[in-house]
């Protein structure tokens, strides 16, 4: 009966002094032997003697770190991607537990460099059921904006046309939560309002009109949201602004002043007795007026 080796570690071996060889039995399973039964491993992985989780090193964009736990990657491949890091970013990733270097062993000797290498088995199945997730969230997306497209389609044809775009596009989440507002009769204070509803945060994207608009989308559609108000209103003169409590006071400053209206709750806007109240739409119109009359000038932005 041909006796079943488990791996076992080669002190002494490896050509990285922080990695540690372990011979591996061949492809059916069974552990090569020598005349007297001894294991004689012809090849044998390079990881961390260290049994921790692993961690990701250092250096990895979100991307390469995808590629590298996604599936077994042979050198040619690995070379390729990392050109003169490839070496570095290997030991790097086999000295924290993520892959395992595959390297041939003979006449007692490991050869280098890898012939491949082997990403954790935790890690690779988690990338595996993110890549799932992904998939299953975009044909969700796709069906989502097909329903949208019938609906916008007779009182809004352009932005129901921007719907056709690919499920891979990274533009499609912004136009379906866009058509889904839009279907819904939501409308938005500003931009800022809508990415924060969205995105739950403001800085996640910050030309949602514009990418609308570059789609096909009708500019009486955009408007409908809201989301092409600007979040700040410009104002000069002798005007007292109270928000909050808190009352600021214009007289005598050069103007117009960008403010930004707060996303709750309102600014009070009135002007001192026998003044005269302006609304402007150039900025430049506007610093002239400030400097020119006696009356207030509110500029708002489009």
């Amino acid at each position: 009966m041909t006796p079943v080796w488990e791996e076992f570690a080669m002190r002494g071996l490896s050509p990285y002094p922080e990695l540690l060889a372990f011979a591996q039995p061949g492809t059916d399973g069974i552990m090569p032997t020598d005349r007297h039964g001894a294991p004689k491993a012809r090849r044998v992985h390079l990881r961390s003697a260290d049994s921790a989780e692993p961690r990701r090193p250092e250096g990895l964009t979100d991307a390469e770190w995808r590629w590298t736990i996604s599936t077994t990657r042979r050198w040619a491949t690995v070379s390729k991607k990392f050109g003169d890091r490839a070496i570095s970013m290997a030991r790097a990733l086999s000295s924290h537990g993520c892959v395992s270097l595959e390297c041939v062993l003979t006449g007692g000797r490991i050869v280098t460099p890898p012939r491949c290498w082997i990403p954790h088995p935790a890690l690779a199945d988690e990338e595996s059921q993110r890549r799932d997730g992904l998939r299953h969230g975009q044909r969700d997306l796709a069906e989502q904006a097909e329903r949208l497209r019938t609906r916008l389609s007779s009182n809004w044809p352009g932005a129901a046309h921007s719907l056709r775009a690919d499920p891979h596009d990274p533009r499609l989440p912004w136009l379906v939560a866009a058509a889904t507002d839009l279907c819904d009769g939501t409308t938005y204070d500003s931009l800022r309002a809508f990415v924060q509803h969205h995105a739950g945060h403001t800085k996640a994207r910050d030309d949602v009109h514009k990418l609308l608009l570059d789609s096909g989308w009708e500019q009486e559609a955009v408007t409908e949201l809201g989301i092409n108000r600007s979040p700040y209103i410009g104002l000069g003169g002798p005007i007292i602004a109270e928000h909050n409590g808190r009352t600021l006071d214009w007289s005598g400053w050069p103007g117009p002043h960008d403010i930004r209206l707060p996303s709750a709750g309102s600014i009070t806007v009135r002007t001192h007795d026998q003044a005269t109240t302006l609304l402007g739409r150039v900025a430049k119109s506007c610093s002239g007026m400030c400097g020119r009359c006696l009356g207030g000038v509110a500029r708002c932005h489009h």
